[in-house]
């Protein structure tokens, strides 16, 4: 392509880059198009470790989106939609929300 104006330049030139057919824009510095590339293995797991944040539940009513509260134990959601059926007798429909912590790893 061009190559940059070294010393002085013709008062023209206002030190562009010389390129065939005449003068150019200026040259802004040395650019350099670089990429490392690095293929590795990661490993998606449910987080087990000590330290984890606990696995919670709940349920929500998909008729009116109404939700039990979060709990670690399934039991307690499991009776809030015996609870909400039975004061809504028209709501048959719920869905399960489990939050479960994961962790990645790199493989070496």
């Amino acid at each position: 392509m061009g190559r940059p104006i070294r010393g002085t330049a013709p008062a023209h030139s206002g030190r562009g880059t010389e390129r065939p057919g005449g003068y150019g824009q200026r040259a802004v510095g040395a650019v350099s198009t670089r990429a490392v590339l690095r293929y590795e293995m990661w490993t998606l797991e449910p987080d087990r470790e000590p330290d984890a944040e606990p696995t919670t539940y709940a349920m929500q009513c998909a008729v009116d989106g109404e939700t039990s509260p979060l709990s670690e134990d399934f039991v307690e959601p499991q009776n809030w939609v015996l609870r909400h059926c039975g004061q809504h007798p028209s709501h048959h429909t719920y869905r399960e929300v489990i939050t479960r912590p994961w962790r990645s790893w790199r493989r070496m």
